[in-house]
């Protein structure tokens, strides 16, 4: 199965890319770049902030030249669907399964 190729002006010179998959360090990285830029800011700015960093370890991935400012100065509602795509590229799904449990026999 081919993965989604998405297109961005300012990633890639225009280029077609697939998003690579998210990871628990990717996911750090971006906490880490939060926290050293913006570690003072109040609470509601670093969730804001923390999707655009989130994009951005992605995007800096296909292209070094991708610089912060472009993600910021998207239209609102494209950054909200490239968040979507970014955060959950390579998410499988889990199943909890129960162990039925064993019936006692009623007398």
């Amino acid at each position: 199965m081919s993965k989604t190729k998405y297109t961005l002006e300012f990633v890639n010179d225009g280029k077609p890319f697939e998003l690579p998959d998210w990871t628990v360090k990717k996911h750090e990285q971006a906490l880490d770049r939060l926290i050293k830029k913006h570690g003072e800011a109040a609470v509601d700015k670093q969730d804001r902030l923390l999707r655009t960093y989130i994009i951005y370890e992605t995007l800096v991935e296909i292209d070094p030249d991708v610089n912060i400012e472009e993600i910021e100065n998207m239209h609102p509602d494209n950054q909200v669907e490239l968040f979507s795509a970014v955060y959950t590229a390579g998410k499988k799904d889990i199943h909890f399964h129960d162990k039925p449990s064993k019936r006692k026999s009623q007398k």
